[in-house]
């Protein structure tokens, strides 16, 4: 639930808003994925452990590359509009973000979605938690 006042997976638009980190990069918190993105170039065909490249304004590490990250939203073919948008409610595919170790660099940018099945499980997906703020 995106109202709740516990953990809970970011909604995309929240997402989108900490790999950001205030600033308008492409990717998070660098202007090219060299940086902050274990893609498939640079990640030798495996994962990587978590804070190896530099972090975004926020501090926030690995929010392009390495894992995809599931987002609260449903996937939808648009870009759905509105302040925090969470997609068609009766559509059954979900969103991830960020990209990962087997993925295009392009894919680590921070506009970028990549649709999921909500069954689908690789060493390539994860999440990142969220708390509403106080």
């Amino acid at each position: 639930m995106v109202g709740c006042e516990a953990y809970r997976v970011p909604t995309g638009t929240g997402w989108e808003g900490a790999a950001r980190g205030g600033t308008d990069q492409p990717y998070p918190g660098a202007e090219g994925p060299e940086w902050v993105a274990w893609a498939r170039e640079s990640a030798g065909e495996t994962p990587h452990a978590v804070g190896q490249l530099r972090a975004n304004a926020c501090g926030l590490v690995d929010m392009g590359g390495n894992v995809a990250e599931w987002v609260h939203d449903r996937y939808t073919n648009e870009r759905p509009g509105g302040s925090d948008p969470l997609g068609d409610p009766t559509a059954s595919d979900r969103v991830s973000r960020g990209g990962a170790w087997v993925s295009d660099p392009t894919e680590t940018r921070v506009p970028a979605r990549k649709r999921r099945t909500p069954t689908q499980s690789t060493s390539a997906t994860g999440y990142r938690m969220a708390r509403t703020a106080d």
